[in-house]
């Protein structure tokens, strides 16, 4: 009998947008997205449905053959030999046997005792549920995902960046509940500070997850693409969040009504695809790709410019303004070094250029529209996110807000319902069962230990144990409270290891380790430190260790990226990987990654890759004609030992000792060259300042393109707050100041063979530290020079310029001013370079007050 011939796959593409969305429909999946996500949803449900009516047909026919092949086989197969009778009756008596010994002691144990064991001790292959009760292995197990959750007693109503949006994609999931967002669902964001990179990130939740989650914002108008949502979701929203719109019910129902038209024309865009809507973008002068994490989709731009008018380019930079939120944003930059801030609710316009597919689109619909320019309206106003983030971060918050934790059985001297109701006034969730969206469990100490009859961890524990929960005595949420806010898992450990608590929190960026004359960064390990080196190619005078940087004032942004080729100390057998690290300067934010590579080659090309992707130069060309390309990062100039003329250290394979980034330079000791660079553009910032032609704008926007330039060529440590503008003689001459430190100190580390035969300075660090700068100079300079290093010290002093790590006085930082100016370092210098070691003796007081 011939085979069946398979039937011919339906061409799912000739189907209309409504068909394709009644065929989803009928099969219980979304029905939103472009006309070609509608065909490929409907063609992988169809076959995945296909499979799995195949399936059960399958496994029935092969079913069917394996019993008649069985039975062919008992045909031909010849009968088992019998078992003789005293084999059998030894078989039949063993199971007695061995349950005698049990049967004699059940027998000598008192009935009331043996009924109370009973009770006590579950029986073999059973465990203690969450509430202590005891449950058998064949019960079945509760879904892992499947907890109720209650949110806290009352609603923290919250100041911050909030958006609202259909997602874009499957791919993202809710923070809360853990599950996947699905494409054309509302979702509700918060912009939070990344741990993983220098930035800001949008953590999105479902709005049922949100509500849930106790966690609101303030108000609608605060919320980020409200106006463009639909009605039904704004009455939803509204329902849970407070209003402050001054318009009242007439503006809500007005921003529905161009709701309603928005949405109607987004309808007849999804039966284009997404090439479709490219071409149209394009038509119309706005990019068709990288628009940002909270940028509208492709769809809702050109509804908004076939409804209001294409927005016209930016009237700072000429750069592309993108709806966004409440507003339109410039994504464009002022330059090199300067990301464009430019946002306006009310952009120039020009009439909506339709291409041909969207002529035809939904039966000529959009074809036979009016188009004319408008006014959109806003529903929220447009604020700058440093300025929402200061409101937020002013908030008294709750301990345990915006976290989930199970109470299992009890505490130690608290109840579960004590524990909980504590929980849940302090800002708290409760799950009524352990799921990885628990935080952590809390318990007694009993639930950890076994008696004597048991051999299996407690329900509760195993279930947490499994998932990665940990669990934690009650003392945890007591002194969470006292404390107002929520302590360290570790010392209340009841069993697991506690969640990484992802904080941001100020320090030293990187420590290094000198060997073989390159810094090495510290992060790459002490296995690696201790067996490899940084390679370095003296014949082409090549270090491979790059320091990159960006600096953006208007963002906030001061962001590094080191990387290492490394190369294993044992030339028998070497081993080459690539180190990399990113994040912000000063800031525990960030990240590392190291990568083993099989051959120099693979390694040299793999550096060089990462550093294109990172610069947009060639590496080969790096030290050469490196050209800052807009957005990317700059490459900075590191004084490195193993170039210079003196012998390195841990040049035979020995380590050096650990450093910080070197006189206050958080990134490693810049080059003469890497100094002057950044001195050249304090030169423009003078002539900015003083250029009285300049507008009050113009100025100010120069000084913050330049203040990017100067701060991403000398990197400086801010932590976590934003780079300042320089944009005043007071922060001009501090900057000014401190690179004259940064180029004439160093003088300890003079290179030349002649100078190497010359003795260091002894004795400096064990004088007495005099009290003022004009104890301590007045036998080297005037009095005049050490009044005005004082009086300039005064105004750095108030500033805390350099974020002294102890406190500086006005004399200390006098005393700085002093040594990078020409007072007396012509004279220093030439002392210390002078064979006659006494002729320096002179200028050690101020030297000590230097060092000091």
């Amino acid at each position: 009998m011939a085979p069946k011939r398979a039937p011919a796959a339906e061409d799912f593409s000739k189907l209309t947008v409504a068909e394709l969305k009644e065929r989803l429909t009928a099969l219980g999946s979304s029905t939103s997205g472009a006309k070609g996500v509608l065909v490929d949803r409907l063609k992988a449900l169809t076959e995945a449905k296909a499979s799995a009516k195949a399936k059960p047909e399958a496994k029935a026919r092969g079913k069917a053959k394996a019993k008649a092949k069985e039975e062919a086989e008992e045909e031909e197969a010849p009968p088992a030999p019998k078992r003789g009778a005293k084999a059998k009756a030894k078989a039949e008596a063993e199971p007695t046997k061995r349950a005698a010994p049990k049967a004699k002691a059940e027998a000598e144990e008192p009935p009331a005792k043996r009924a109370k064991a009973a009770a006590a001790s579950p029986a073999k292959g059973s465990k203690r549920n969450a509430d202590g009760d005891v449950k058998t292995s064949q019960q079945e197990e509760e879904p892992e995902d499947n907890a109720t959750i209650s949110g806290p007693s009352e609603v923290f109503y919250e100041d911050g960046v909030f958006s609202a949006e259909y997602a874009k994609s499957n791919r993202s999931k809710c923070t809360k509940c853990k599950k996947p967002i699905e494409m054309g669902t509302m979702r509700i964001g918060k912009s939070q500070q990344s741990d993983k990179f220098d930035g800001m990130y949008t953590a999105w939740q479902h709005f049922e997850c949100l509500v849930k989650g106790g966690v609101l914002p303030k108000s609608t108008q605060i919320i980020a693409g409200y106006g463009s949502l639909k009605g039904a979701d704004q009455d939803l929203i509204a329902s849970k969040v407070p209003s402050e719109a001054a318009g009242g019910a007439a503006e809500s129902e007005e921003l529905k009504a161009q709701s309603k038209k928005l949405h109607e024309i987004m309808d007849v865009l999804n039966q284009l695809s997404d090439k479709q809507h490219k071409e149209m973008l394009e038509l119309n002068n706005l990019p068709s790709q990288k628009f940002g994490d909270k940028a509208a989709s492709k769809v809702e731009m050109i509804a908004d410019g076939i409804l209001f008018g294409a927005p016209q380019p930016c009237e700072v930079c000429e750069g592309a303004l993108i709806l966004s939120g409440e507003g339109y944003r410039c994504r464009g930059w002022v330059s090199e070094f300067l990301k464009c801030t430019f946002k306006t609710q009310t952009p120039s316009r020009e009439v909506w250029e339709l291409s041909e597919a969207a002529k035809s689109a939904g039966g000529g619909k959009l074809k036979k529209m009016k188009l004319k320019t408008g006014d959109r309206i806003f529903y929220g106003e447009l604020r700058d996110d440093d300025e929402i983030a200061a409101a937020a971060s002013s908030q008294k918050r709750p301990a345990f807000l915006g976290h989930t934790f199970v109470v299992l059985e009890r505490g130690d001297t608290l109840s579960k319902e004590e524990l909980e109701e504590m929980i849940k006034k302090n800002g708290g969730s409760i799950a009524d069962n352990i799921t990885k969206v628990a935080y952590c469990v809390i318990s007694h100490g009993g639930v950890v230990e076994k008696e004597e009859e048991e051999d299996e961890d407690h329900e509760g524990v195993a279930k947490a144990t499994k998932l990665q929960v940990c669990g934690v005595g009650e003392n945890f949420v007591t002194e969470s409270i006292e404390a107002g806010e929520m302590m360290d898992l570790a010392p209340y450990i009841l069993w697991g290891e506690p969640p990484r608590r992802k904080q941001v929190a100020e320090g030293q960026t990187s420590r290094f380790i000198e060997k073989m004359g390159v810094n090495m960064d510290a992060d790459v390990g002490e296995e690696i430190a201790q067996q490899a080196h940084v390679l370095v190619d003296k014949s082409k005078k090549r270090v491979y260790s790059e320091m990159l940087t960006r600096t953006d004032v208007a963002t906030g942004a001061n962001s590094f990226y080191t990387m290492h080729l490394l190369e294993s100390d044992d030339a028998s057998s070497r081993k080459y990987w690539v180190f990399r690290k990113w994040g912000r300067i000063g800031v525990s934010q960030g990240g590392t990654k190291l990568q083993e590579f099989p051959s120099l080659q693979s390694a040299i090309n793999d550096f060089s890759k990462q550093f294109y992707d990172k610069t947009g130069n060639q590496y080969s060309e790096a030290s050469s004609s490196f050209v800052v390309k807009t957005g990317k990062f700059v490459r900075i100039e590191l004084e490195h030992k193993a170039l210079g003329k003196k012998k390195a250290e841990g040049a035979d394979g020995d380590q050096g000792g650990q450093q910080g980034g070197g006189n206050d330079q958080p990134l490693g000791k810049l080059s003469k060259s890497q100094i002057e660079k950044g001195d050249a553009v304090l030169d423009k910032v003078e002539a900015t300042i003083n250029d009285s032609s300049l507008s009050a704008a113009k100025q100010l926007a120069t000084c913050q393109a330049l203040s990017a330039e100067f701060y991403t060529m000398i990197p400086h440590n801010f932590g976590a707050k934003k780079p300042p503008v320089i944009n005043n003689t007071e922060l001009l001459g501090a900057e000014k100041a401190l690179l004259q430190f940064y180029l004439r100190m160093g003088f300890e580390e003079m290179g030349g063979e002649e100078e190497e035969k010359l003795t260091p300075i002894q004795g400096v660090m064990e004088l007495p530290v005099p009290a003022t700068l004009h104890e301590s100079a007045h036998m080297v300079c005037s009095v005049k020079d050490i009044k005005s290093c004082v009086t300039k010290g005064t105004t750095m002093h108030k500033k805390k310029a350099g974020k002294p790590q102890k406190p500086m006085t006005p004399d200390l930082y006098g005393s700085i001013l002093l040594y990078t100016s020409n007072a007396i370092y012509k004279q220093l210098n030439k002392a210390l370079r002078d064979e006659d070691r006494t002729t320096v003796e002179k200028y050690f007081p101020s030297l000590r007050f230097l060092f000091e």
